[in-house]
């Protein structure tokens, strides 16, 4: 494996609906993403995850959150009498991306944190419905439990493998 051979590959994720970066160690993803976003000339929206957005009462507000301080989404959702469920935040989100003028990435960092199977179901769906100027980065130190087969088949994945 070469690290400058994957940056190259990684200036090619705007062509793609998702692209996936697993490493085992952590440590080559992170100088090849730090080294692509420094480049990077398109908006983004990076959620560094931990332990705790694990939880999907915290996970979907801050990537709600994370999307707005790009500047390009309006204001979070309205408070509600209850707690809206990940469809509202993440109809919401995309219905807003639609009107997003450019492309741009929002990238998920550290994904293996995540074993939340409702978060995984909300992503899975979302993978289904991202607009074309949205571009969805996701590093894992494993492969993802993600619905990616049926990206592949449609040739919308891009695939980064650092073992």
């Amino acid at each position: 494996m070469d690290p400058a051979a994957e940056l190259v590959r990684l200036n090619a994720a705007s062509d793609y609906r998702l692209t996936i970066i697993v490493d085992p160690d952590g440590e080559t993803k992170d100088a090849i993403l730090e080294s692509w976003v420094h480049h990077q000339s398109l908006p983004l929206a990076w959620m560094h995850l931990d332990e705790s957005d694990n939880d999907p009462m915290r996970f979907f507000p801050c990537l709600q959150a994370c999307l707005h301080d790009t500047g390009l989404f309006p204001t979070a959702l309205p408070p509600h009498d209850e707690t809206p469920a990940w469809e509202d935040y993440l109809t919401e989100a995309l219905n807003a991306a639609i009107d997003v003028p450019g492309d741009f990435f929002l990238i998920l960092d550290d994904y293996h944190l995540i074993s939340s199977p409702e978060i995984h179901q909300a992503l899975g769906w979302m993978m289904d419905y991202i607009p074309d100027q949205m571009h969805l980065l996701i590093t894992s130190r494993q492969p993802l439990p993600l619905p990616v087969p049926r990206l592949r088949l449609r040739r919308l994945v891009l695939e980064i493998d650092l073992s």
